[in-house]
């Protein structure tokens, strides 16, 4: 028996307005936050998964849960072709003998077929995941604390073994740091502009190591508990290969399901805290560029080498996808998300279909073309202010 799921979220009048917890998800945020904003987005969401098939509804509902960027990605996917007219099949079978399915079947309104396969993609790496996971637990534990009259400025955290830090230990030991201080002696070095002379903590425990300050809150907002104790997070930095991410998944999703005769496109959500370009897309589509020195009395040429998704060493490959939607979106950002449908020129079923209304790259004579075409906005009909502010006060 089918388990059948009718909405999407399950909060009851939610009273929440205040943040989300660094270590919260996205459903459980949205799911408890009353903030007009957050509002806006779960009834938009809300009303797209009415429309998406009651058999399919439970198993959506719970990749919401377990992975939030995922269900999302493939809810809007789904919207997409209803707004483009498309007829929707959920995980067709394609072959008796193979047992995976694409995301998607959609046949447009000329009856042409189209197969289309979802993906979120981060260039995070294992470990990368391990710490950032382990930071959102030390921020919350941190924001946990009740100081009225500072924020604190975290300078560097140095943590070689990943260790998570005991949270009261570490409240105790930054509350007796702050108890010793002068608010008017700390708020007149602010003044004076002297931060590099603001006081300044090591804690330690084992090999793990947080330097932090502190910054005092201005005047009028002294003995107010109405912000965030953390005001200053440690700067991040790393090499970025965003590129290489890309071509991953994508190559992973070519030969997923053989030959499908008909078209089949990989739509691709990148959601890269280093932020990904159209230099990224198109490296990872065509090739990385290189720069060639044929005659060192000339200058060097500029070439792709043949790593792309679509042409290596050989020559054309991946030929079966016949084209890449590279979106970077997020329920907030809906309105004016970066979108385009770069079209595989090698493809064994070239797509033509509604789809090319939107932005779109197009490989020809030797260069590819961005065309303009329909955003995400205009798609939803959702306006560009949508959903609204969501860090400071908002009014309706």
């Amino acid at each position: 028996m089918t388990k059948e799921r009718k909405e999407l979220f399950d909060g009851v009048n939610p009273a929440y307005a205040g943040l989300s917890d660094h270590s919260e998800s996205t459903f459980s945020f949205l799911n408890r936050s009353s903030r007009p904003a957050s509002c806006r987005v779960r009834s938009t969401l809300e009303e797209w998964f009415q429309r998406y098939p009651s058999e399919h509804r439970f198993e959506l509902s719970r990749r919401f849960q377990t992975d939030f960027l995922v269900g999302f990605f493939e809810l809007l996917l789904h919207e997409l072709l209803i707004r483009f007219n498309h007829k929707i099949q959920i995980h067709p079978l394609i072959s008796s003998a193979r047992t995976k399915r694409p995301d998607f079947r959609a046949t447009d309104e000329a009856g042409n077929p189209l197969f289309l396969e979802a993906a979120v993609v981060t260039d995070e790496s294992r470990e990368e995941r391990a710490q950032n996971r382990l930071l959102a637990t030390l921020f919350d534990q941190i924001n946990r604390l009740k100081v009225p009259d500072y924020f604190l400025r975290i300078i560097e955290i140095r943590n070689p073994a990943l260790k998570q830090p005991s949270g009261k230990r570490l409240s105790q030991f930054i509350s007796k740091c702050i108890e010793g201080l002068n608010y008017d002696e700390v708020q007149a070095i602010l003044q004076l502009g002297a931060i590099d002379q603001l006081p300044t903590w090591t804690y330690k425990e084992e090999q793990l190591e947080i330097e932090f300050g502190v910054i005092p809150v201005s005047s009028e907002n002294r003995g107010k508990l109405d912000h965030r104790f953390i005001g200053a997070y440690p700067a991040q930095a790393r090499w970025c290969r965003t590129d290489e991410a890309i071509r991953t998944r994508i190559s992973k999703k070519g030969s997923k399901y053989g030959q499908l005769g008909a078209p089949y496109l990989v739509a691709l959500n990148c959601m890269s805290m280093w932020g990904a370009d159209r230099l990224d897309e198109m490296q990872a589509l065509f090739g990385t560029e290189e720069f060639v020195f044929a005659d060192l009395k000339k200058p060097p040429q500029c070439r792709r080498k043949p790593d792309g998704v679509w042409f290596g060493p050989k020559g054309p490959r991946n030929k079966r996808i016949s084209g890449v939607l590279i979106v970077k979106v997020v329920p907030w950002n809906l309105p004016k998300a970066d979108l385009c449908l770069y079209l595989n020129p090698w493809a064994s079923y070239p797509y033509s279909g509604p789809l090319i209304d939107l932005p779109k790259a197009v490989a020809e004579n030797g260069s590819v073309k961005i065309a303009p075409g329909a955003s995400l906005g205009s798609v939803f009909s959702l306006p560009d202010s949508w959903p609204g502010r969501l860090f400071d006060a908002e009014m309706d």
